[in-house]
């Protein structure tokens, strides 16, 4: 017969599996707890401590939120526990709302200043890609290991990168140290190749940038959308030798989120190495828990915490939500909600808000969960959430992940097709948002204003 010690073996092995197969969303709030207690309290079972704040405090959002003497009147909790508790939501909404960013490369001139202090210089020849997101902002730079040449380098292998680092577009560099930076003749037939075979997959080559100590040149200067042809070289200007960007406090705030769960020489250490790579702590948050462990092997257990708690600011405001049940006056309120609750994602996912006649919040449930750039839907599925929710009115939102909150024209298509589906079904259609942290957008503000059931002064306060 199975004792209690061998039925709870591996127990927190199982938990994290089970958070890597399906995320959050199929945790229940204690156990997301007891998740995150296993890093607070090391080789003992946290379940009880779990309840304990659940029940005590009663949602996920409260125990995060809560002062660290009500923590400490929890049963089971001490004060270096309630101290890591109370560190993770700061930490999360300084990454979804108060982090500085580095403004997008609108053109390639841009790229190049940007590019350019990530260069070990010192006569060496080397080789790296850039990887950008949607919003044209930089994601990371990949350098091409044990000297490999860009003349080597493959389509597919291009293509897997991207994927992993969730990119939009990458831009291809070579240092050369000396001389003037005119590319061969077979450079310039190779970025033209991978140019044409990766925009098969929708990644687009935006540039090749060649650099010496003194110059650089720009296959695509400027607007990047000129054909390939020699380039006219342009001096390093002197605002362009500082160091890699990445922000002090950010550094800080990650020592201080990985001190909790390895030693402070290890946190300095992983802290300046994520961002020196990555710039931005939203960047490195919202890569796949993959790419992250192939190039952290060592610290595995580190890019494990680091994942859970990206997971948990959208998971504690959707629990907050959800126990508020506040009733909203105008779409800037409904825009903020969506924004809180899944703009910090790093896929697609669409969100379903239902109201009663009084525009109090029913229920926000997650309906779809996407790739970094689209996310599916089925129609009759949302309808029957609706209608099980006896909901008088609705309104959708999906996130746009490392993108802009300008609604595209596929977003204009799906407002229409949700307008008339919601219609028919006798059912208010308050409005489409995209989101992201930072903010939000109603696509009928952008030529659908027949297609939601709104006054136009439910708008005034956008």
């Amino acid at each position: 017969m199975p004792t209690e010690k061998n039925f709870r073996h591996g127990h927190r092995e199982r938990v994290r599996a089970r958070f890597l197969r399906e995320g959050l969303s199929a945790f229940a709030d204690y156990e997301v707890l007891e998740l995150l207690l296993f890093y607070a309290i090391p080789r003992r079972d946290t379940k009880e401590q779990a309840h304990a704040l659940d029940d005590t405090l009663g949602s996920l959002y409260n125990t995060l939120t809560a002062s660290e003497a009500a923590l400490c009147r929890v049963p089971g909790i001490g004060a270096r526990t309630a101290s890591f508790l109370r560190s993770l939501f700061p930490f999360l909404e300084y990454v979804a709302k108060g982090e500085p960013h580095e403004d997008a490369c609108s053109d390639n001139m841009t790229l190049a200043r940007r590019i350019y202090p990530y260069l070990e210089k010192g006569g060496k020849e080397f080789s790296l890609v850039a990887f950008l997101n949607n919003c044209d902002e930089i994601i990371c730079i990949h350098p091409l290991g044990g000297g490999k040449s860009l003349t080597r380098i493959k389509a597919d292998e291009l293509m897997s990168l991207s994927f992993a680092y969730r990119a939009a577009s990458v831009v291809l560099v070579d240092y050369k140290g000396t001389g003037i930076p005119f590319p061969s003749d077979t450079v310039l037939e190779g970025m033209h190749q991978l140019r044409a075979e990766l925009s098969t997959v929708g990644i687009h080559v935006r540039d090749y940038l060649l650099y010496t100590d003194t110059q650089y040149s720009s296959l695509f200067f400027l607007t990047g959308d000129r054909q390939f042809r020699m380039p006219s070289p342009f001096f390093i200007e002197e605002g362009m030798k500082k160091e890699p960007p990445f922000n002090n406090e950010s550094k800080e705030r990650l020592r201080s989120i990985l001190a909790f769960v390895t030693s402070e020489e290890k946190a300095e250490a992983l802290a300046m190495r994520l961002l020196k790579k990555y710039g931005t702590l939203s960047n490195l948050l919202s890569l796949p828990y993959e790419t992250l462990l192939a190039e952290n092997g060592e610290e595995g257990a580190e890019v494990l915490y680091l994942k859970i708690l990206f997971e948990v600011h959208s998971r504690a405001w959707l629990s907050h939500i959800r126990d508020e049940r506040a009733t909203y006056k105008n779409a800037r309120q409904i825009g903020n909600m969506f924004s809180d609750a899944i703009g910090l994602n790093s896929e697609e996912r669409i969100a379903l808000a239902m109201f009663d006649k009084s525009m109090r919040l029913i229920n926000v449930e997650i309906c779809s969960h996407g790739s970094v750039n689209t996310a599916t839907f089925v129609m009759r599925s949302l309808v029957e959430t609706a209608h099980k929710n006896k909901a008088a009115f609705i309104a959708v939102a999906h996130n746009h992940p490392g993108g802009t909150i300008t609604p595209s024209t596929a977003d204009s298509a799906m407002t229409t097709e949700l307008s008339r589906a919601f219609r028919q079904a006798k059912i208010g259609f308050i409005d489409h948002f995209v989101v992201t942290p930072m903010g939000y957008a109603c696509v009928s503000r952008y030529g659908m204003q027949s297609y939601v059931d709104m006054p136009d002064s439910f708008y005034e306060n956008e």
